[in-house]
This record gives C-alpha cells, sequence and structure tokens, in this order.
C-alpha cells in the first residue's frame, strides 16, 4: 500500500491520511506518552488521542497497545514505523526537481507510505531535529552536528524577460520581480547589483514568478530547467548580461535515523532523477 500525503492529502490505494495524523503517530511513537507527545506537538493530550483514534479507524487497525503507562507499537503500528518515510522540501525544489524524484519514489518504494510535504527552510530543519520530518531538501546547508547534509544538485538562476534585447541595467529597473532563492542568492544579487531600486514584486516561490512573466511580463532570475522551453519557443528571453547565479541543493537527515539504508536509497535517486 502507498500513501502520499501532503498539503492536499492526496490519494492512494483507497485510504487518505491527514498530515497531522502521521506526525502525531511519529510522535507518540518516539515519546511513548500521550502527555509528553502532547507537549512536544503543542496541542492537547485528549486531541493527541482523537488523531491516534482517527488514524487507527483509517487504517482499520489498532497501532498501539495502552495498558496504563506502558504504550507499545502493534505489529501493524511496527510495519507502518517500519514502512513510511516522511519528507520534506522547500516550494521552489519541489518545481525545480522534486516532483519528478517523487515519481521515481513512488515506483521504487512500492511498499511503502512516503509522506511528502512543502516547508520552509526553518520549518524542515526544527522538524528534522524533531523526528517528524526524516528527509529534507533545502538551498540552506545547516551547519547542526545532528544533521548529515549531502549535496544533490547544483543549478543555475539566470535572468529572464518578457521582452528581447534587454541590459541586466534596465532588467532590473523596469518590472522586476525578485525572488526568494534563499540568503546565499539574496547576497549575491545584493552584490551583482547594489544601485537596484525596490523590485516591482517580491515572490517566495520561483513557479509563481515564471507564471507572473509569462501572463503579465517583467524579469526575474528563474531556474534554468524551468525556462529552457519557454527561451526555446520565444515566450521568455534570457537578459545576456546578467550573472548566473549559482545554487546548491542538499537533502538533510539526521545522523541517528534508524532508516538510513531508506534515506540513502532516496538520496541516490535524488541525485538521479
Amino acid at each position: 500500500m502507498i500513501i502520499l500525503i501532503g498539503s492536499a492529502n492526496r490519494r492512494s490505494a483507497g485510504v487518505t491520511m491527514d498530515i497531522d495524523l502521521l506526525k502525531t503517530f511519529l510522535e507518540l511513537n518516539r515519546s511513548r506518552h500521550f502527555g509528553r507527545a502532547a507537549e512536544n506537538l503543542y496541542i492537547s493530550q485528549s486531541a493527541v488521542s482523537a488523531r491516534i483514534k482517527q488514524l487507527e479507524d483509517n487504517i482499520g487497525a489498532a497501532l498501539f497497545t495502552r495498558d496504563r503507562n506502558n504504550i507499545q507499537l502493534t505489529a501493524v503500528g511496527e510495519k507502518l514505523v517500519t514502512n513510511s518515510l516522511v519528507v520534506a522540501g522547500v516550494s521552489s525544489l519541489w518545481d525545480i526537481c522534486l516532483q519528478n524524484w517523487l515519481s521515481t519514489m513512488v515506483s521504487t518504494f512500492d511498499n511503502t507510505a512516503i509522506h511528502v510535504e512543502v516547508l520552509s527552510q526553518e520549518q524542515m530543519l526544527r522538524q528534522l531535529l524533531e523526528g517528524t520530518v526524516e528527509l529534507g531538501f533545502g538551498f540552506e546547508r545547516p551547519q547542526l552536528s545532528q544533521l548529515q547534509v549531502e549535496e544533490i544538485m547544483k543549478l543555475e538562476l539566470i535572468m529572464v524577460a518578457s521582452r528581447p534585447g534587454l541590459s541586466a541595467a534596465d532588467a532590473v529597473r523596469d518590472d522586476y520581480i525578485l525572488v526568494n532563492w534563499g540568503t546565499s542568492f539574496a547576497i549575491a544579487h545584493v552584490r551583482h547589483f547594489p544601485d537596484a531600486p525596490a523590485p516591482h514584486l517580491h515572490v517566495g516561490v520561483g513557479r509563481l514568478a515564471h507564471d507572473f512573466l509569462l501572463q503579465h511580463g517583467g524579469a526575474a532570475y528563474i531556474a534554468e530547467p524551468m525556462v529552457r522551453a519557454d527561451i526555446a519557443a520565444n515566450r521568455l528571453y534570457r537578459v545576456d548580461d546578467a550573472p548566473v547565479i549559482h545554487r546548491t541543493a542538499y537533502a538533510i537527515h539526521n545522523a541517528q535515523d534508524d532508516k538510513l539504508a531508506m534515506i540513502n536509497k532516496a538520496i541516490k535517486l535524488a541525485k538521479t532523477s
């Protein structure tokens, strides 16, 4: 059974699982205490119980045995822990490469419940440390000893415009869209364009900037794979004198995770997808 869980509660094999249900299950399994799980999830103890009951109803089997304060996984619960992987990535990486990776994951791990989520870098790192996310993908390399970091790909961010023949200086002055590609990009952008006026529009996701350019015009830095077809079809035009800004995408996981074999295989697939 494959269960894909995302922001829109995707369906597979006739089963749905809300994002919070699996997180609550994983936290209760980690803490083995309803009160501590509630504290760590910032919800009430009754909410933890209700979520576990709902998840058990969805699956059709008990996940924990409860004998006073002795909480243990059932065989079904053990299987859900073992055959599940909670993955998060920053939004722009899903648009660039992680969607293809997810398709490969589904076909490769055909007996695994894969939970996917779109998070900010800060949210993702916090949940990796808490153990409610097991594998993350982001643009920034965290300097945390608890986390293992591995490079998966290098990206070229290029400036494109809806009109041909623009110089970079003209592009950043007229209907410019500043995309949030992370801290390193922001630093590089200021270094290359120290005198640029305030941008026409700020967006947090590359896909939004790409769609806005096609519909309304302007200029922006976009990941090259996202605009390759548009440049070839003369829907967008490369700003030739604009410097390329390079970004690196990283896979991040807890160094002590007990699913290292599965995580390493998932990272290997991310490098080739």
